[in-house]
C-alpha cells in the first residue's frame, strides 16, 4: 500500500511456506488446522521475499479470523498454471463473504472485524499487482473463503536465496 523499494530475486515458493508455517502455527488455535499442499518441482518466482511471505501470512491469519473460534481448517494450496504462472490459494471453511463485501474487500480501511485497520487484503492485492500477478477472491457465506495469487513463474537461477535448503511440511521435503 506505501512506496516501499521492491527487491525482486528468484524465490522457492516452498522456502517461503515453511517461513509461513513457522510464523502461523505457534499462534493459530489448537481447533484450526493448518495444511499446507504443494505439488513436487514446483517453478520459482521472481518476488520480494519478504513481501511474498508477509502477504501469505496475512492470508492465512485472515482465514484463521474467519473460522470465528470455532474448529476448522486453513489451507494453502500452490500449483503451476498453465501459461507460465504460478498460484497460491489459501481457503478456510469460515463464516465466508457476502457480494457486498466481497467488493469492498480490497478498499484500504475496510474491516469486518472489530479493532482491525483493514490493511490485509489490499496490501496483498498490492503485492500481486506490483510483482506482474493478480488477485481473486472466491466466496460465498457459510461456505468459506479462497483467496488466490497468480504470479509469472520464473526459472531457477544462481541466486542465493533460491538455493537455500528446502522446507518441510507434514513430514515432506519442498
Amino acid at each position: 500500500a506505501g512506496n516501499n523499494t521492491i527487491d525482486r530475486k528468484t524465490v522457492r515458493v516452498a522456502r517461503i511456506l515453511g517461513e509461513v508455517e513457522t510464523i502461523c502455527l505457534p499462534i493459530i488455535p489448537e481447533n484450526i488446522a493448518l495444511r499446507i499442499l504443494a505439488e513436487d518441482n514446483l517453478p520459482c518466482v521472481l518476488a520480494d521475499p519478504l513481501s511474498l511471505q508477509q502477504a501469505l501470512t496475512n492470508l492465512v491469519f485472515n482465514s484463521v479470523e474467519a473460522l470465528q473460534d470455532s474448529a476448522g481448517t486453513v489451507c494453502v494450496r500452490v500449483e503451476t498454471l498453465r501459461e507460465e504462472k504460478l498460484k497460491i490459494e489459501v481457503e478456510d471453511d469460515g463464516c465466508g463473504m457476502d457480494e457486498a463485501t466481497q467488493k469492498r474487500a480490497f478498499d484500504p480501511y475496510f474491516s469486518t472485524k472489530s479493532g482491525s485497520r483493514g490493511f490485509g487484503l489490499s496490501s496483498v492485492l498490492g503485492f500481486a499487482k506490483s510483482h506482474g500477478g493478480d488477485l481473486r477472491i472466491v466466496s460465498e457465506p457459510g461456505r468459506g473463503t479462497r483467496v488466490q495469487i497468480i504470479l509469472p513463474a520464473s526459472q531457477p537461477s544462481g541466486d542465493a536465496f533460491s538455493t537455500e535448503p528446502s522446507f518441510q511440511f507434514a513430514g515432506k521435503t519442498l
